[in-house]
């Protein structure tokens, strides 16, 4: 259980933006500099034609939060004065747009004063250090794929286009956990239409759930000195395309393919690979300027290469001669095995012998010598990814607008070598499968002139999977270790671990059912000179684990050796003589569940017409993980 209270106090221009959404909001003024109250504003929407109206309060403030992404355009009037319009300005997520309104006295004929927008690059506005990318940005920039970055399915926008494109994100590994200034690999909040992207069982974001690049509206990272709004050291969002008023539609392929491919240095020649990404996008009106509707398609099948350098026993090794390598020591008493520095063959285990002809290639590289990434191969594994998304979007009135959204995502794919860094000739071939359902709902209500309501919740839920062409009661059955209690057809294998040779340990993607529902409410009050915001949300998780078939679950045992009795790691393996051995117990599915709290408070308070001071509190609880039926 943990406790987080967090303040934030800082000084900057003007308002920070609603989450997950962006916010239109600034000053009207007369010549003098004094605030024009009763004014009235105008924002319309350039894509969908939805417009919304607000009225200056006593301090000349205005104020348009929980806005889509989008293009926008102002217009104002207020008695004795020219009426303002503005061009046309985008709007983002996590942003605010300043725009102040000069006004002018009105002349004896009836004019429009256009005036320049506020720039949207420089962000005086707030304090967030963060970036963004447009959807012609991801499409176009240069990537082996799109969506699909890997076999796995994981998103390309956050395995690889996310740590190349934001300054300040340090990616750990190849997944979805990133180092920020002052921030640890787990603090980075990830989140699609503002709803989590985390997973208990992984206590991090997982990319699997991104959308399509197709479906993406813009794509932001806040990395430094974010709002009490905000939890996490950070946060990157996914925000999701909607209809507009006009139909527009999109197809595409891309290939990747081994003609065009480079050659690998770790291989003798280019390995076949042959892998196509495919689809299509198309959103428009169901009824203009009410409801809308996008939809995508985004899908890759094909084959890619897996590429294998492992290190295995010399030929002399494999038969026990140790000739030309450190003197073997004598680990019995009263008998030598050896002859010279070579294992006399009445002393080689059979078990080891059956192992090795099972688990460990003939050298194919290099000298006979040679020891380290002595065996090159590649080999191939058939891929399906695809994913199908939808959305609606519908105004009930001018004051009340919501969205539904819908991701469906299946990934099926074929590992040779079963995640092991050993060949599929040896070890096998893994079947692995992920699903990911997404749903989204929000709603945007205005309640009163200067009072907004915005809810949200969301559901995701994913489920993976793997099966292979080999067990482990089997295994043990071919090697020849008797004397176990049996543990059934499970797909892993017994392991070992050898020093100075590349082990035949799996990692078959962990069988889990894992997801969370949340909900969030937040509620933006204009009074005077402060903008305060309110917001409460809970998520509640669940993970569903089921025992996995890896390496770190040695069931049928997990034998070591590291030279303790010969000086020599495989002469120990040949004798047969472990340094430890582990196995464990199978344990049964285990149904965890724990729930987080949090609340805020944050004002913006406007002291004068070019400073406002930006406060905030935030308070966080993390409940205690309890399982069902008492199964830790």
């Amino acid at each position: 259980m943990r406790n987080t209270c967090l303040a934030l106090f800082t000084f900057a221009i003007a308002l920070s933006a609603q989450t997950p959404l962006g916010t239109v909001t600034g000053l009207a003024m007369d010549p003098s500099g004094s605030a024009v109250p009763n004014a009235k504003v105008t924002l319309s929407n350039e894509e969908t034609g939805r417009k919304q109206t607000a009225t200056t309060n006593d301090a000349g403030v205005y104020s348009f939060p929980n806005l889509p992404p989008g293009t926008y355009r102002l217009a104002a009037e207020a008695a004795g004065f020219r009426a303002i319009e503005t061009r046309a300005f985008p709007v983002s997520p996590y942003r605010t747009v300043r725009q102040d309104l000069a006004f002018e006295v009105a002349a004896a004929t009836a004019e429009v004063l256009v005036i320049d927008v506020a720039s949207t690059v420089i962000q005086t506005e707030s304090p967030v250090v963060g970036a963004q990318l447009l959807t012609k940005q991801i499409i176009e920039l240069p990537t082996n794929l799109r969506t699909v970055a890997k076999n796995s399915g994981d998103s390309g926008l956050i395995s690889e286009i996310l740590p190349l494109t934001i300054p300040g994100v340090v990616q750990v590994g190849n997944g979805a956990k990133w180092l920020s200034p002052g921030a640890g690999a787990s603090s980075m909040k990830v989140k699609v239409d503002g709803i989590e992207t985390t997973f208990g069982n992984f206590g991090s974001p997982d990319n699997v759930s991104q959308p399509s690049v197709e479906a993406i509206q813009e794509f932001t990272a806040n990395v430094l000195t974010t709002r009490a709004e905000f939890g996490g050291m950070g946060t990157v969002t996914s925000a999701t395309k909607s209809g507009t008023n006009d139909f527009h539609g999109g197809v595409f392929w891309y290939m990747r393919n081994s003609a065009t491919d480079a050659r690998n240095p770790y291989v003798t020649a280019k390995p076949f690979q042959n892998l196509h990404e495919y689809g299509g996008s198309l959103g428009g009106p169901i009824q203009k300027e009410r409801t809308f509707f996008m939809a995508d398609f985004d899908g890759e099948r094909g084959v890619a290469a897996y590429i294998f350098s492992p290190s295995v026993p010399t030929a002399a090794m494999r038969s026990g001669d140790f000739t030309g390598m450190a003197a073997l020591r004598n680990p019995y008493t009263g008998l030598n095995p050896f002859v010279g520095n070579t294992i006399a063959p009445q002393f080689l285990s059979q078990q080891a012998l059956n192992a090795q002809s099972m688990y460990f290639p003939q050298p194919n590289f290099g000298p006979p010598t040679l020891t380290a990434s002595n065996y090159r191969a590649a080999f191939n594994g058939p891929e399906v990814h695809r994913m199908e998304e939808f959305r609606v979007d519908h105004a009930f009135t001018a004051s009340n607008t919501a969205f539904v959204r819908y991701q469906n995502k299946k990934d099926d794919y074929h590992i040779p070598g079963a995640r092991s860094p050993l060949p599929p000739t040896t070890i096998g071939t893994s079947d692995n499968i992920r699903r990911v359902n997404f749903w989204t709902l929000g709603d945007v209500a205005t309640l009163r002139a200067n009072l907004v309501n915005e809810f949200r919740a969301g559901v995701v839920i994913l489920v993976s999977a793997s099966i292979a062409d080999f067990n482990g009661q089997d295994a043990l059955a071919k090697i020849g270790i008797s004397g176990l209690p049996p543990r059934g057809p499970i797909n892993t294998l017994p392991f070992f671990s050898i020093s100075g040779v590349s082990n035949n340990n799996i990692n078959l993607l962990s069988p889990v059912n894992d997801g969370h529902a949340q909900f969030a409410d937040n509620l933006s009050w204009i009074r005077g000179l402060h903008s305060l915001k309110f917001g409460v949300e809970e998520i509640s998780w669940f993970v569903n684990r089921y025992m996995p078939n890896n390496s770190g679950n040695p069931i049928f045992g997990s034998y070591t050796f590291s030279g303790t009795f010969t000086g020599n790691a495989y002469a120990d393996f040949l004798l047969g003589l472990p340094a430890t051995v582990t196995r464990r117990e199978p344990f049964a599915a285990q149904y965890n569940r724990f729930r987080d709290w949090a609340a805020y408070a944050q004002d913006d308070f406007k002291v004068t017409s070019r400073l406002t001071l930006m406060y905030g509190l935030r308070y966080e609880y993390n409940g205690p993980a309890y399982a069902l039926n008492d199964n830790l």
